[in-house]
C-alpha cells in the first residue's frame, strides 16, 4: 500500500511455544515433552517524502520456527548388524552364487566395505521388535525474512506513479527419522530466494477512461 501525509507505523510478533500450547496427540514412546518453539514478528512504516505529491512505504516480516515431530523408522537389531537373521522363517540365499547360507548367519567375510560403513552409522533400536524399532524426534527447523519497499509519486490529479521492491528468503531443514549419514527420507536443506521490481504509472485520460501501464521482474532461486 502506499504512504500518506501523516507517518505511521507498527511493530508486532506473534508467540508459540511449548509453555503456551497444549500436548499434542502424537506424543513420543519413550516419553518426554517435544519442544515447539515459534516466532513471527515484523513491521511496517509509510510517510510522506514530499507532502501531496511522494510517499514511501516499507514493511518486514521475519518467521522461526523450531519443532519436533515424532518420527519413526526401522534400523539393523544387534543380532543383524551381525548377519544374524536366524529368527526369520525365511532361507537366505547368496544372491551371486544362489547357495544357501548356514543357518541364516552371513559370515563376515560376505559383508562389503559399503555394507560395512553403512552398518556402523546405523543407530541402534531404542524401541522393542524388528519393524518401527527406533523412534525420534529431530528439530524441524523454518525460517524466513521478507519485506517490501514501494514509492508514490503523485504528478497530477490525472498522473500518478509507483514503483516497488519485494524480497523473501526462506530456510527449510526437514531432518530424517534416522540421523546422520544413514538418514535420505526427507526434504533435508531447502532454501528459496525470491525478489521482484514492479513500476506502473495511471492516466486518467477523461471522466470514462483510465490509462494503466505495469512493468514487472521476478527472481527465483532455490
Amino acid at each position: 500500500k502506499s504512504g500518506t501525509n501523516q507517518f505511521h507505523g507498527e511493530a508486532w510478533e506473534f508467540v508459540r511455544n511449548t509453555d503456551f500450547n497444549a500436548v499434542g496427540f502424537f506424543k513420543p514412546v519413550l516419553g518426554g515433552t517435544l519442544p515447539f518453539n515459534q516466532n513471527q514478528f515484523g513491521g511496517a512504516f509509510g510517510g510522506p517524502i514530499l507532502k501531496d505529491k511522494m510517499f514511501f512505504f516499507g514493511d518486514y516480516e521475519g518467521f522461526r520456527r523450531v519443532y519436533h515431530a515424532v518420527l519413526f523408522a526401522t534400523v539393523p537389531t544387534a543380532a543383524e548388524d551381525q548377519g544374524n537373521f536366524s529368527g526369520y522363517n525365511v532361507s537366505l540365499k547368496n544372491p551371486l552364487t544362489g547357495q544357501a547360507i548356514s543357518n541364516n548367519v552371513i559370515p563376515g567375510s560376505m559383508f562389503t566395505p559399503l555394507a560395512t560403513t553403512v552398518l556402523a552409522a546405523m543407530p541402534t533400536p531404542n524401541l522393542p521388535g524388528n519393524s518401527n524399532n527406533f523412534e525420534s524426534a529431530p528439530a524441524d527447523t523454518t525460517s524466513y525474512n521478507k519485506g517490501d519497499f514501494r514509492y508514490d509519486y503523485f504528478i497530477s490529479q490525472r498522473l500518478s506513479l509507483f514503483a516497488r521492491y519485494s524480497q523473501s528468503n526462506t530456510n527449510v531443514f526437514s531432518p530424517p527419522a534416522i540421523p546422520g549419514i544413514d538418514g535420505g527420507n526427507s526434504n533435508g536443506n531447502v532454501y528459496i530466494y525470491n525478489k521482484q521490481a514492479v513500476m506502473g504509472a495511471t492516466w486518467a485520460l477523461n471522466p470514462n477512461s483510465v490509462l494503466e501501464a505495469r512493468l514487472g521482474i521476478s527472481y527465483t532461486q532455490g
